[in-house]
């Protein structure tokens, strides 16, 4: 998964932190406790990828994210 994030483009390293939890399965609850930051901040750091990869909702972001990482498998 970890190419797959690469393959996106450019993200701050606490965006690519929560990239890399919410690929785990993590709510934004559990996100906030093992980052150290508020629900507010974790929810505007949700945002803020979304926008940068056009999406709009949490499987939206799964599909892409296992979609690169099925594509990079293949070729």
């Amino acid at each position: 998964m970890e190419k797959a994030i690469g393959k996106l483009g450019a993200f701050s390293k606490r965006e690519h932190e929560l990239l890399i939890l919410l690929t785990q399965g993590e709510t934004n609850q559990q996100i906030s406790k093992k980052l150290f930051l508020s629900i507010g901040t974790v929810k505007n750091y949700i945002s803020r990828i979304y926008r940068k990869l056009n999406v709009n909702k949490r499987p939206e972001l799964m599909a892409l994210l296992y979609g690169l990482q099925n594509s990079g498998m293949k070729g």
